[in-house]
């Protein structure tokens, strides 16, 4: 059971997630957990109304199910490899 209604997510949002301070958001690209708030480096979100109890564990990816409705969904945002050198 998905922990967030898809149906009312953007179609370029990628994941959700819930703050300790209890404010949930969409996030185009998947964030990472950082002093009791899910932050994303590059990508938009949205502000959206959630009930998830359990914020350190209320990210969730989209469902690949509900990805597969938006063909027309926007491109996600792909980060190049870092190339080191000697």
């Amino acid at each position: 059971m998905s922990r967030y209604d898809w149906s009312k997510a953007p179609k370029w949002a990628a994941a959700g997630a819930t703050d300790a301070n209890g404010r949930a958001y969409w996030y185009e690209t998947k964030p990472i957990l950082a002093y009791g708030q899910w932050v994303n480096a590059v990508g938009r979100l949205a502000q959206m109304d959630s009930d998830e109890p359990k914020w350190d564990k209320s990210l969730e990816m989209r469902p690949a199910e509900i990805d597969s409705q938006w063909p027309d969904a926007v491109e996600r945002p792909s980060i190049p490899p870092l190339e080191w050198s000697a």
